[in-house]
């Protein structure tokens, strides 16, 4: 659509008015860090939590860092109270500053759901632990309406617990919930102030679960979800618009893993499924619902890209779950995406971890997942697996502790650019970038440009028609066999991206 829509402005003359998209690649760091968590701020920009190179598991210190709109960084700040501290999920509060939901060493083999609130500068402002666990994974914070939080994960006592801690806007404890046999992954707030949890069971068979509680945690139903023959494991939910859910894991059969994406109403109730990948394993980590009624994906895949490390997988489907496209981003090392967001310009955004620059990253692309830069077209695979339901209960208890812990504040990190292009690539229409000629053509014509790049031709509906490689300063293009019309030359370089009319006659 954008593209059609490029072409009739340039038919009418009004390049002026033309909005471009910008795309770029940053990361942050000093070699040691990895995205966990991604969100769009008030101002434009994007705040992300993390920790140490992983997949989408932080170490050593949580990390908060802030850019603007563009993916420069605007400060950095860590935090930890022991040895062992990681970041899971941020959130912008109302007062304008942020939330973050993370993990701290209480000892050597305990640990906690940690709490740390900051402004909007990321100076510390509260911090608090919760519970005392072998194991502890807070995966999800969420602000509430009376200015509190919920935070959402699980841990590991013998037996796996998800875990529910609901605040007051200083990280004070109101209640809490404990659901035995859970693998607690997310939450989203519900419009009567209650809440939808969805997991994992973790007591025989591995399937999904989605749990619908009151404002106070008590339970008003569960639905269990299973995928035939196949371990099924929700990774996050989100509310969609017409007042369901969308689900985004992997389902899992022998050792190998495909990304997941399930579609439920309000009541639980499977609506469809989709798994995506290849020949090895892929996983889910993150969904948005789109403008158009589709869904942005991402994740990771060990079945495309470097060899046993893992690219980033980014994947757009319909309304239906069907397949639109499909890119990997990645060098020789592990890439893995971990969150993800459309952005304003109809491209996307998503925060993760790379071994090109040893650290957390942002990539911003286009609205066909375009960067120009170690980015590539995989052949998913698409199926469409079967389904089972059925109810179960859970014990119910509640959380052991809460602590006030001495929270250690600091900064680090440096920006890097992934790509050695100009990071924000817009479209320029000087009409010195480059020349055409002659124009109108009938079978051929000659572009001469600075740069090498790519050129791409788009027809009045927006299609593309052809795509070459062009080589400075002089490319010789063959269009014969073109319908006579009007089209869209846009030639991508390190420079940036410019577009021309042509006409064939």
């Amino acid at each position: 659509m954008k593209r059609f829509v490029l072409l009739q402005l340039l038919l009418s003359l009004t390049l002026s008015h033309i909005l471009s998209q910008t795309i770029f690649q940053k990361s942050y760091g000093n070699g040691h860090e990895g995205s966990a968590a991604m969100e769009k701020t008030s101002d434009g920009g994007y705040i992300f939590t993390g920790g140490a190179n992983s997949f989408c598991i932080g170490l050593n210190d949580v990390y908060l860092f802030k850019t603007d709109s563009l993916g420069n960084l605007s400060w950095t700040k860590t935090f930890k109270v022991n040895d062992y501290n990681h970041g899971f999920a941020v959130t912008q509060n109302i007062e304008g500053g942020y939330a973050i939901a993370g993990a701290t060493s209480v000892s050597n083999t305990q640990s906690s759901f940690y709490f740390i609130k900051t402004d909007d500068n990321g100076n510390l402002l509260k911090s608090k632990t919760y519970g005392n666990y072998p194991v502890a994974y807070p995966n999800v914070i969420q602000q509430t309406n009376d200015s509190g939080y919920v935070m959402y994960g699980y841990y590991f006592e013998n037996y796996y617990y998800s875990l529910l801690v609901r605040t007051n806007k200083d990280g004070d404890v109101l209640w809490s919930k404990t659901y035995c046999y859970q693998v607690g992954k997310s939450l989203v707030k519900t419009n009567d102030n209650g809440f939808i949890l969805c997991g994992n069971t973790s007591n025989g068979a591995i399937d999904i679960y989605v749990t619908k509680i009151d404002s106070l945690g008590n339970t008003l139903w569960t639905q269990i979800i299973g995928i035939d023959s196949a371990i099924a494991v929700c990774n996050q939910i989100k509310n969609t618009k017409d007042g369901g859910h969308i689900i985004v894991g992997y389902d899992q059969i022998g050792n190998v893993m495909d990304v997941l994406l399930m579609k439920i109403d309000s009541l639980g109730s499977v609506q469809w499924v989709k798994t995506y990948g290849g020949i090895d394993s892929d996983n889910g980590e993150n969904v948005f619902e789109t403008s158009d009624g589709g869904y942005i994906v991402v994740g990771g895949t060990f079945s495309f890209g470097a060899a046993g490390y893992g690219d980033a997988y980014l994947l757009k489907t319909d309304s239906a779950g069907n397949l639109l496209w499909s890119k990997i981003y990645g060098g020789a090392g592990k890439e893995w995406g971990c969150s993800v967001k459309e952005t304003n310009d109809g491209g996307y955004v998503f925060a993760g971890v790379t071994w090109i620059t040893n650290g957390a990253f942002l990539i911003k692309t286009d609205q066909n997942g375009g960067v120009d830069c170690f980015e590539n077209s995989p052949a998913t695979i698409v199926n469409t697996p079967g389904t089972h339901t059925y109810t179960a209960s859970f014990i119910v208890g509640q959380c052991n502790a809460s602590n006030t812990p001495n929270t250690i504040v600091g900064s680090v990190g440096v920006e890097e650019n992934i790509c050695n292009y100009t990071n924000v690539q817009g479209i320029d229409y000087s009409d010195n970038a480059l020349e055409i000629y002659p124009n109108p053509a009938s079978k051929n014509f000659i572009i001469e440009t600075l740069e090498n790049g790519t050129l791409e031709i788009f027809n009045i509906e927006g299609q593309l028609v052809k795509t070459i490689y062009l080589s400075a300063p002089k490319t010789s293009v063959d269009v014969s066999y073109l319908p006579n019309g009007v089209y869209a030359i846009e030639v991508k370089s390190a420079k940036g991206v410019v577009v021309k009319k042509l006409i064939k006659q």
